[in-house]
C-alpha cells in the first residue's frame, strides 16, 4: 500500500475541527477514494489511529488537517511530516463497553447557565447522546480525544478510559466499532471536578472489597451479627456513586470504635476488615507510640497520617480510594481531656485536638475510616465519640454457643486437614463447656491440648540425646542408625489430638470472665451441713431465685442479702447457691481479696468486677460481708461513704444489653446497721439464715459425724435446757461444727462424746 507524505493543515474553522475528521484536498481525496478496494467512507491511518477522513477545498496537495485534539492524541506537532496510507480494517471488533472522561471544559458562550457553586451541570444522556453521534460509522481508537460540542455553548473534551470487545480473548484492542448494544459511561476526571458535574439516572455499585474474596477464609469466628452491622453502617453507602449518596444529603461514616474485653478479637476484626477490602494498605498506629519527646512531633504524626488520603482527595476527588487508619489501644490518645491536668495544655489534649479537626473539621475528608480499638471506652474523650468522629460504636463481647463453635473449627481446621485431630474430638461439646471463654482463651486451650498430645511418648531422661544407643550416648555405636539419629526422642512425629487432651487444655486454660472456684471452694472448705426444715426452706427459696434469673426474659437483675448471726454460715450459702448456679460468670468480692487497698483502689477494683459483668450474658457477684466492705466500725462510728455510694449505685444498677442478666448475693451480719444505711432497701429480698435452735435440727448435723445415738440424745437434751442458749437464739452452724471437731480431736474413742462437747461448745460459743 502506497505511503504518501504530507504536512499538518490548518483548518479554517472550529466547525470543523468539532467533528472529529481529518481533511485532505479534494485531489487527494479522489486518488485514496481510488486505492481503496472497498468503496465507501474513506478510512486513513496516521500513527496508528484509524480516522475519518472527507474531503477540504481550502487544503493544498500537501497538507492534511488535523484538529488540535488530534494532534494531541497521534502526538504530531505543526512541524512534522507525517506518512499517511489507506487503513487496512482486517477486523470490525464490535465493543461491549466505552468508559469515557472528561478531561477539559470550554464554555463558549456566557449563557451558560451555573449552580451555586459554580458548577456546569450536564446530564449524562447528553453526553452519551452526543457520542454516539459523533462517534457513528468510525472506528474508535485506544488513546483518541473527542471533542463535544453540547448545546451550541459548551465544549467539552473527552478522553477514552477503556473500552471492552464483545469477543472473548481478544486481548488489548488497538480500536473498536461502537454498536447500539454498547454500554457508555461518563465521569468526570479529577482535574475538571471544579469545572463540571454531570448527573446520572444509572447506579452503578463501586466494588470496595476484593474481587473473588471469601468471607468464609478471614479466620474471625463468633462475630456474624457484629460483621453485619459493620458492613450496614460503614460500608454500605461506599457502594454507591456519591451522586446517589448526594441526593440523599448524607455523608460516609469516618470512623468506628470496636470495644470489648481483651481476647475477643478486636484487634484481628480491624486488620481482617483492611485485608478484605480493595482500599489503600492501612495505617496502624499502636497505642502510645504516636507521642514523641519533641514538641509538636505527635501532632505532626497525625497530620502525616491523614496526608496521603488529602493528596489522593485533591487529585481524584470521589474517586478517591478509601484510607483506613487503625488506632490499637486508642485510649492512650484520646483519653479525656482535662483529665491530666494541664488546663488543656498538655501534649494529650492537643493530639485529641489534631485528631478531632483531621477527622471533621472544616477540610474534613470523605475518603477516609478511622478504626478505634480499646477495652476502656470510659476513658476516651467524649468528643471523639460523636457523630463524625468515631460514630459507630460496636462492642465485640463473648461469643456464645454457636459463635465458640466457630472458633473452635478455625483454631482446628489445620489439624483436621491433616488428620491430626481424633475422631472422639467433639467441637459442639466443647462449645458447649467453654462458657466465657474468649477467642484468644480458645485459641490458648487448642494450643494447649496440641502440646499435651505431643507430650505424650516424651521421655525427659533421653531428650538431650540424639543418638539411639542410650546405654552409652558417648560411643558412638557400631550399627548403622538409619537416619534416626534426629527422631529418637520425638517417636511417632504426627500424633493426633484427642478429646482427653482437649479436656486436660480445660483444666490449664481458665477463662478471665468465668467462674471464681478457688476463693468460692475455699469458702466450702469446712464442708456444707444442711439442718431442718427452716434451713431446706432457704436453700430452695435461694435455688428458685436462681432459676428465676435464668429462665425470666423480664428480670435483668435480682438481688438477694443473707442476713444472719456470725458464723451461721452466710458465706457458705452464697458460695453454694453460685456454685450451683452453673452462671458462666461468678465472683467473690470479699473484703479479704482487698487488704492493703486504698479506698479509690478498692472502688475501682469492685466497679471492674461488676463491668466484667456486664459482658456476660448470665453473671453471678456475691457481695461478702458488706459492713466490713464499706469498712464499718461501731467506735466513732465510721465507714467509707465513698465505697458505701458506689455499691448503693452497683447493686441497683441493671445491665444495658437486654440480653443480659445479673444476679447479686449480699451477705451482712448487721442488717440493723445496713438498714439505716439504706443498703438493705437496695436488695430485692432480705433472707435470714438461722441458727440451730432445735433438738432435730441439732440432731441433724450431728449425724454427719461419728456419734452414738445415746451421746446425741444426752447433748439435745442438755443444749436446749441452757437457758443463755435459748436466749441467744440458737447455735451458728459454724460454731457448732467447730465444737464437734474439738471434740473429735479429745476423744479417744474416735466418736463424739457428751462431755468433750459440752467443753468445747463453752469454749467456742461463749454460753
Amino acid at each position: 500500500m502506497e505511503r504518501r507524505k504530507f504536512k499538518p493543515g490548518t483548518l479554517p474553522s472550529n466547525d470543523y475541527a468539532f467533528t472529529g475528521n481529518i481533511f485532505v484536498s479534494d485531489n487527494n481525496y479522489r486518488y485514496f477514494q481510488t486505492q481503496q478496494k472497498k468503496k465507501g467512507t474513506l478510512f486513513l491511518s496516521i500513527n496508528g489511529f484509524i480516522l475519518k477522513t472527507e474531503p477540504l477545498s481550502q487544503l493544498s496537495d500537501d497538507e492534511i488537517g488535523l484538529s488540535s485534539f488530534l494532534r494531541d492524541a497521534t502526538r504530531i506537532s505543526k512541524l512534522d511530516e507525517l506518512e499517511v496510507k489507506i487503513a487496512e480494517v482486517k477486523e470490525q471488533n464490535p465493543l461491549d463497553s466505552l468508559d469515557f472522561t472528561v478531561d477539559k471544559v470550554y464554555i463558549l458562550d456566557q449563557s451558560v447557565k451555573l449552580d451555586n457553586q459554580g458548577l456546569v451541570n450536564i446530564h449524562e444522556k447528553e453526553v452519551i447522546g452526543s457520542l454516539r453521534k459523533s462517534l457513528d460509522q468510525k472506528y474508535i481508537n485506544r488513546g483518541e480525544i473527542i471533542p463535544l460540542l453540547i448545546n451550541e455553548g459548551l465544549l467539552v473534551r473527552v478522553s477514552i478510559k477503556k473500552f471492552e470487545s464483545l469477543k472473548e480473548g481478544t486481548g488489548e484492542l488497538r480500536y473498536g466499532v461502537m454498536m447500539k448494544e454498547t454500554n457508555i459511561s461518563v465521569s468526570v476526571d479529577p482535574t475538571c471536578k471544579n469545572q463540571i458535574k454531570i448527573q446520572s439516572d444509572k447506579v452503578k455499585e463501586k466494588q470496595i472489597f476484593k474481587k473473588n474474596f471469601n468471607f468464609q477464609e478471614l479466620g474471625i469466628g463468633g462475630l456474624d451479627r457484629e460483621f453485619q452491622e459493620i458492613f450496614r453502617r460503614a460500608f454500605n453507602s461506599r457502594r454507591y456513586p456519591q451522586h446517589v449518596i448526594d441526593k440523599y444529603g448524607i455523608k460516609h461514616v469516618r470512623g468506628m470504635l470496636l470495644y470489648g474485653p481483651p481476647g475477643t478479637g478486636k484487634t484481628l476484626i480491624a486488620r481482617q476488615i483492611a485485608k478484605a477490602l480493595d482500599c489503600h494498605e492501612p495505617k496502624i498506629v499502636h497505642g502510645p507510640e504516636i507521642f514523641d519527646k519533641y514538641v509538636g512531633e505527635a501532632e505532626k504524626k497525625i497530620r502525616a497520617l491523614f496526608a496521603d488520603a488529602e493528596k489522593d482527595m485533591k487529585e481524584l476527588g470521589d474517586e478517591s480510594n478509601l484510607h483506613i487508619i487503625i488506632f490499637d489501644e486508642i485510649d492512650a490518645i484520646c483519653r479525656q481531656r482535662g483529665s491530666t491536668g494541664n488546663s488543656g495544655t498538655g501534649v494529650n489534649e492537643t493530639v485529641v485536638n489534631q485528631l478531632l479537626s483531621k477527622m471533621d473539621g472544616v477540610d474534613s475528608l470523605n475518603n477516609i475510616l478511622v478504626i478505634g480499638m480499646t477495652n476502656r471506652k470510659d476513658m476516651i474523650d467524649e468528643a471523639m465519640l460523636r457523630p463524625g468522629r468515631l460514630e459507630i460504636h460496636l462492642e465485640i463481647g463473648l461469643a456464645d454457643e454457636k459463635g465458640r463453635r466457630q472458633i473452635f473449627e478455625i483454631h482446628t481446621r489445620h489439624m483436621r486437614e491433616n488428620n491430626l485431630m481424633h475422631s472422639d474430638v467433639d467441637l459442639d461439646h466443647l462449645a458447649k463447656i467453654t462458657k466465657n471463654y474468649t477467642g484468644a482463651e480458645i485459641e490458648a486451650v487448642s494450643r494447649s491440648a496440641t502440646s499435651f498430645a505431643l507430650f505424650k511418648d516424651l521421655d525427659l531422661s533421653v531428650i538431650g540425646q540424639t543418638n539411639t544407643d542410650q546405654k552409652n550416648p558417648k560411643k558412638p555405636s557400631s550399627q548403622p542408625t538409619k537416619g534416626k539419629e534426629q527422631t529418637s526422642t520425638l517417636g511417632n512425629l504426627e500424633k493426633q489430638v484427642k478429646m482427653a487432651d482437649f479436656l486436660q487444655a480445660l483444666d490449664e486454660i481458665k477463662p478471665a470472665f468465668g467462674i471464681d472456684n478457688t476463693n468460692l471452694s475455699n469458702s466450702l472448705r469446712g464442708g456444707f451441713y444442711q439442718y431442718g426444715e427452716r434451713f431446706d426452706e432457704l436453700y430452695k427459696t435461694g435455688i428458685n431465685f436462681i432459676n428465676e434469673i435464668r429462665n425470666s426474659k423480664n428480670t435483668p437483675l435480682l438481688s438477694v442479702l443473707l442476713e444472719g448471726k456470725n458464723g451461721s454460715g452466710k458465706t457458705a450459702l452464697a458460695a453454694k447457691f453460685a456454685l450451683e448456679s452453673r452462671f458462666p460468670f461468678v465472683k467473690l468480692i470479699s473484703p479479704e481479696n482487698f487488704v492493703g487497698y486504698s479506698e479509690q483502689g478498692k472502688i475501682s477494683a469492685i466497679v471492674k468486677i461488676f463491668d466484667d459483668a456486664y459482658k456476660s450474658p448470665l453473671s453471678l457477684i456475691v457481695l461478702d460481708d458488706i459492713e466490713r466492705l464499706i469498712e464499718f466500725i461501731h467506735i466513732g462510728p465510721r465507714f467509707s461513704n465513698a465505697i458505701l455510694q458506689t455499691l448503693l449505685v452497683l447493686i441497683k444498677k441493671k445491665p444495658n444489653n437486654a440480653d443480659r442478666k445479673l444476679m447479686i448475693i449480699g451477705t451482712t451480719s448487721m442488717r440493723s446497721i445496713l438498714q439505716e444505711m439504706e443498703v438493705v432497701d437496695c436488695f430485692n429480698v432480705c433472707l435470714n439464715v438461722p441458727s440451730i435452735r432445735s433438738k432435730s435440727e441439732m440432731a441433724s448435723v450431728l449425724s454427719n459425724f461419728k456419734a452414738s445415738s445415746q451421746e446425741v440424745n444426752k447433748i439435745t437434751k442438755e443444749l436446749f435446757e441452757l437457758e443463755d442458749i435459748v436466749a441467744s437464739g440458737g447455735i451458728p452452724i459454724k460454731n457448732m461444727v467447730l465444737s464437734i471437731e474439738l471434740a473429735l480431736q479429745n476423744s479417744s474413742s474416735g466418736q463424739i462424746e457428751h462431755q468433750a462437747f459440752m467443753e468445747s461448745l463453752k469454749a467456742v460459743h461463749h454460753y
